[in-house]
């Protein structure tokens, strides 16, 4: 029987001490990924339909409050851009806590629906499933949130630089298509007579 004999070790072999693992900077998943696509377009292509209404409403309190509604969701683009792409930990928190009213809202939204809309069940269902993508993206950023705070407390040294990359403008110009797209089909209905004042007037609407 053969046994292991140490004394044959180099001092460099003896001293061998295990290399660290790798450290990779967390990567957002594909389904966020996606959900950040949808949500940016969304809230570009709002900033374009409060833009519209100020145009067609100039009376001082309708621009005060189309203002903040569009610096709102403008603000909401931006953190998801650097919250996601750029692994920002306070983007991330400030989208969280942007996000809570937003739910809020689209929550009493699908409430008044289905009261008011009582005997067309598809209205409410309609309102509240406007929900689902809101409360969706919301448990992600969590999950990231905790992702990346996971890794900037064990890694401080390596903290992930700032990039720019073909993608980043791929998605802004996607983006932006998207939004100029639901400018010019909300400036038609808004043109024909077929919506008038807030865009909510397709989830919410009193006699």
């Amino acid at each position: 029987m053969d046994f292991f004999d140490a004394s044959t070790l180099s001092p460099e072999e003896r001293e061998w001490v295990r290399p660290e693992k790798p450290v990779t900077v967390p990567s957002a998943s594909l389904l966020l990924m996606v959900m950040t696509y949808l949500s940016v377009s969304v809230c570009l292509g709002l900033v374009g339909i409060h833009t519209l209404e100020i145009s067609y409403l100039p009376a001082l309190d309708e621009i005060v409050i189309r203002g903040l509604l569009l610096s709102w969701f403008a603000v909401m683009a931006l953190l998801q851009y650097l919250a996601v792409f750029q692994r920002s930990q306070i983007a991330t928190l400030l989208l969280l806590l942007q996000m809570i009213p937003v739910v809020i809202v689209e929550t009493l939204v699908g409430l008044l629906n289905m009261l008011r809309f009582e005997t067309h069940v598809w209205m409410a269902v309609a309102s509240f499933s406007v929900l689902l993508p809101s409360i969706g993206l919301a448990m992600l950023l969590y999950d990231w949130l905790h992702r990346l705070r996971y890794y900037y407390k064990n890694h401080k040294e390596r903290r992930p630089m700032f990039q720019f990359s073909l993608q980043h403008v791929f998605l802004f110009m996607v983006a932006c298509g998207v939004m100029m797209f639901v400018v010019q089909a909300y400036h038609h209905l808004h043109q024909t007579g077929q919506i008038t004042g807030s865009p909510l007037v397709y989830f919410y609407h009193f006699p």
